[in-house]
């Protein structure tokens, strides 16, 4: 064995005894009687430490991070050292994801997405950054009440040091991604809690940047008309990016690291950074070299002055990469900034070590190895006999790997025996000289109150019994939701006419001109979606909130009592504070604790994305239901639940299946809906009016009118559901349907079958007559391919959008309105009459806090929420049992464990010496 691997040996032993050890001081207090609180979590901080440094010497895991200056090419950099185009290349900056590359059997891309527990729990962070002073969540949140509050930091940071402080250091950092995700929260909701998407090497390959899984990594989903970059929020529902690469076969070991650059706009992507650069191994930083040599010094004080978790300098571990020298004027200009960079990068700046420094062209080595067909950097490298440079830093780095790498790792082992060694030996002069600290008190006491965890985890069940019993009796929410709809889902001139007014602004209208409503009602209709979707999470939240905090203060009050809380104490608010941090802490280590937003949100975010995002009579509307077909089948079927007990017991399946055509005919064309079309409504209405008028006599000759059987209103509206707008038919003579309408109204008013027998028809009998010559002139302004397979839902579908185009244009801002308040109508019919049973709120609930207790009471049983219930126990005893600690006792039980931690030091520690 040589001396490097002896070396590597020896480590590889100590790091082990350690972690043996300090199992062993766990096993020995297992009960957390000596090692209690900070100090237990200092030693399993260490602990992990020594894991980390032992499983890289063991693994021969070598981790490299690439960062870059603005335009330097660091992703260029990337594909040539794995030899494919896999990360995204473009002129503006492009990575906003930290993407990890390692060796792979096959070329596959994972895209990890954050869950919506997880994401509103680091956004609630970043309101606490800029000290958001309300409670407020991802769900609940609104771009206006941030830009709101954000303005009243700004005009206050003149007279308020505090508000200068937050304004200096989170404006345009993150403020600017507290905006960003709130005005994009349509599209990052979806992405949520989504399972990991794979895509393969077609993906990587070619210059498409603006494929969908190189959007995920840096934004980018296409150009504006200016020829400017359009950005989606998607990197923000992003957790990490693995890509596998069958190109890194031969640097196995190596895994790297794709982070954003230092000169990243939003300061979620600066701690990214700086977090990668300290735990990775070895760092290339990405310069360019071309046409911009100078170092800038702000950008490299990370390098310059930062050190890793274990006090190795970032300056040591660096390497520097000259890149884009094709870009320079001549080889000379060339040569010249290269000793530019040389002497910036060791004398001026000292961010690397002299023989850690490459210049070249990343673009040159794709282009040679045939990856990039135009041959435009490589030739001018040919032409001034100038190297890429690609292949010296591989050499550079794999020389790093097997000789410096181990000094880094050795430091770092170094570094944490030595901190092993000094906690450990404290750990021996305390508990070997036999004194007791007042944590140490009444032993027995403690293990009596800790004894009767069982009982509050039995009265916990029972309590939350009785409030589920309560809530499924009562109905509160579904009573407080249904009678709340209108104020959920308020019409537009109860609430968003100043929204239209606002995008009038914006869009510049000329009053004289053609209203642009079309555009209008999209951007409306995109505003108003979001907005429905706070409004009714905000609804929910208001209406449970109340409710779990009662169940949270029952057990709360629960807990106390069993563990014994005296009358005497005057701590009982603080206990009470305790308690409910203690809950709160278990439900996270559960996990994630159960959120009922995102049911509500679940349910809802399709009806509101199809009635109120996608605009009435348009196939964005159809092919969303397409789309969502199976969420809104299953509403339909509840939309159609009768709610009399009597008729659910007699009810037939089939009858619910049929009545789903009558639900998706109200959603795509208005269908059996009262305003669903009052302008064209009215004007039908005034025209049979007049009509009737005109030709009494002769109409009054055909028998029993059907005007008798219903009114010019209910005509009115069967003509439109019918496709049939008299006014615009009338208006026009040379409308080849004109004379077939005169037909079929001849048919209808001088007896149906022309024969003056209509008299003899029953009431019954004359409906369907009427439905049927409406029905059948509506036909046939129905393409005929679209009338195959009429027993096909999808086809059913495709005839419902068809006849909402033909009886619906909007022609101006009245009728814009009007169609969004029946779109809006139809929201509130069927929330309340489907969507709110569908979640089954009262039921959800339940189940919400059922399983909060359950993880509660679980987790207060398991070693890690054990541990802190312990803690708490020890933390609190005195303040809920007062008259119980008036002596320091010493306990047997504490010798003893102190004895067996004693030992196991002494044992490692005569190892060492």
């Amino acid at each position: 064995m040589n001396d490097w691997e002896e070396s590597k040996q020896n480590f590889i032993d100590k790091l082990g005894n350690a972690d043996r050890i300090f199992d062993e001081i766990f096993k020995a207090d297992s009960e957390g009687l000596v090692i209690q609180s900070e100090e237990r979590e200092e030693l399993e901080n260490l602990q992990a430490a020594n894991k980390k440094i032992l499983n890289k010497l063991k693994s021969r895991e070598f981790t490299v991070a690439i960062v870059g200056l603005e335009k330097a090419g660091k992703s260029t950099l990337g594909n040539a050292l794995i030899k494919s185009i896999v990360l995204p290349e473009y002129a503006s900056r492009c990575t906003y994801t930290t993407t990890e590359i390692r060796a792979g059997d096959t070329d596959v891309a994972e895209v990890y997405f954050y869950g919506r527990e997880e994401f509103n729990k680091n956004f609630k962070r970043m309101l606490n950054d800029v000290q958001y002073p309300d409670a407020a969540d991802f769900a609940t949140m609104t771009l206006d009440a941030f830009n709101t509050y954000w303005k009243s930091v700004e005009k206050a940071k003149e007279t308020d040091p505090v508000k200068n402080g937050i304004f200096s250091i989170h404006n345009g950092t993150t403020a600017e991604d507290i905006k960003t995700i709130l005005a994009g929260k349509q599209k990052i909701l979806p992405l949520l809690g989504q399972a990991r998407k794979e895509f393969g090497a077609e993906y990587w390959s070619g210059g498409d940047n603006f494929n969908e899984f190189k959007t995920y990594i840096t934004g980018m989903a296409g150009q504006n008309a200016d020829g400017t970059v359009r950005r989606e929020p998607y990197p923000y529902a992003v957790k990490n990016v693995i890509i596998r690469s069958t190109q890194l076969a031969d640097m196995s070991h190596i895994v790297l690291y794709d982070v954003p650059g230092f000169d990243s706009p939003t300061e979620l992507h600066k701690r990214q950074t700086e977090e990668m650069l300290k735990e990775a191994d070895s760092i290339i930083l990405v310069t360019n070299a071309g046409d911009r040599p100078d170092l800038t010094a702000p950008q490299l004080d990370m390098l310059r002055k930062g050190q890793d978790y274990d006090g190795v300098k970032l300056s040591e571990k660096s390497f520097v990469f000259g890149n884009k020298i094709d870009r320079a004027s001549n080889s000379k200009t060339a040569r010249d900034n290269l000793a530019v960079l040389k002497n910036d990068a060791i004398n001026k700046y000292q961010i690397t070590l002299s023989n850690h420094i490459v210049g070249g062209s990343a673009r040159a080595y794709l282009e040679k190895i045939g990856l990039i067909a135009e041959k435009v950097a490589s030739k001018i490298l040919d032409e001034w006999q100038t190297p890429d440079g690609v292949k010296v830093l591989l050499d550079k780095m794999q020389d790093y790997y097997d000789n410096d790498r181990f000094e880094v790792l050795k430091r770092r082992a170094e570094n944490t025996l030595s901190k092993t060694r000094t906690v450990l030996q404290n750990l021996l002069e305390r508990y070997s000289s036999g004194e007791l600290s007042y944590q140490d008190v009444s032993t027995e006491i403690l293990m009596d109150i800790q004894s009767r965890l069982p009982l509050f985890t039995k009265e916990a069940n029972r309590i939350t019994q009785i409030h589920t019993a309560k809530i499924f009796s009562e109905r509160p929410f579904t009573n407080a939701l249904k009678n709340d709809v209108d104020n959920i889902y308020p019409l537009v001139e109860d609430a968003h006419l100043p929204l239209i007014e606002s995008e009038e602004y914006e869009l510049a209208i000329d009053p004289d001109g053609v209203y642009p409503t079309s555009k209008v009602d999209g951007n409306v209709r995109d505003k108003l979606g979001v907005l429905f979707v706070e409004n009714i999470v905000t609804s929910t939240t208001k209406f449970t909130s109340e409710r779990q905090s009662e169940l949270r203060q029952a057990l709360i009050d629960s807990f106390l009592n069993i563990m014994g809380l005296e009358a005497s104490t005057t701590y009982k608010a603080e206990l009470n504070d305790s308690v409910n941090k203690l809950f709160n802490e278990m439900l996270v280590k559960g996990g994630a604790e159960c959120n009922f937003n995102s049911l509500v949100e679940r349910f809802v975010m399709t009806l509101i994305q199809t009635l109120i995002t996608q605009p009435f009579a348009t196939e964005e509307r159809v092919n969303k239901v397409k789309e969502a077909l199976d969420e809104l089948v299953s509403l339909s079927v509840y939309y159609n639940m009768p709610t009399d007990k009597a008729e659910k017991n007699s009810l037939q399946l089939e009858s619910l299946v049929s009545g789903g055509d009558k639900f998706f005919a109200r959603i795509l064309a208005h269908e059996g809906f009262e305003a669903e079309t009052e302008v064209d409504a009215t004007e039908n209405e005034n025209f049979l009016r007049k009509l009737f008028e005109e030709n009494r006599d002769q109409i009054c000759k055909g028998a029993s009118l059907a005007v008798e059987l219903l009114p010019f209103g209910k005509w009115a509206k069967l003509l439109m559901k019918g496709g049939i707008n008299l006014v615009t038919i009338d208006a026009d003579r040379n409308i080849k349907d004109k004379d077939k309408l005169d037909e079929k109204l001849e048919d209808l008013f001088y007896a149906f079958d022309g024969k003056n027998n209509w008299g003899r028809f029953s009431a019954e009998q004359k409906l369907q007559a009427v439905e049927k010559v409406i029905g059948t002139y509506a036909r046939q302004n129905v393409p005929q391919d679209k009338l195959r397979d009429s027993n096909s839902l999808i086809s059913q579908l495709d005839e419902i959008q068809e006849l909402a185009k033909n009886s619906k244009r909007m022609n101006g801002k009245e009728d814009m309105i009007a169609t969004l308040d029946a779109d809006i109508l139809i929201l509130r019919d069927i929330t309340a009459k489907a969507v709110i049973n569908a979640i089954g709120l009262e039921r959800a609930f339940n189940s919400v806090i059922t399983k909060n207790v359950n993880l509660i009471n679980r987790h207060l049983q398991e070693r890690e929420g054990n541990a802190a219930y312990r803690a708490w126990i020890r933390n609190n005893a005195a303040k809920l049992m007062p008259s119980h600690f008036e002596k320091i006792i010493e306990q047997g039980a504490i010798r003893e464990n102190k004895k067996a931690i004693v030992n196991a030091v002494r044992n490692l520690l005569s190892k060492w010496d």
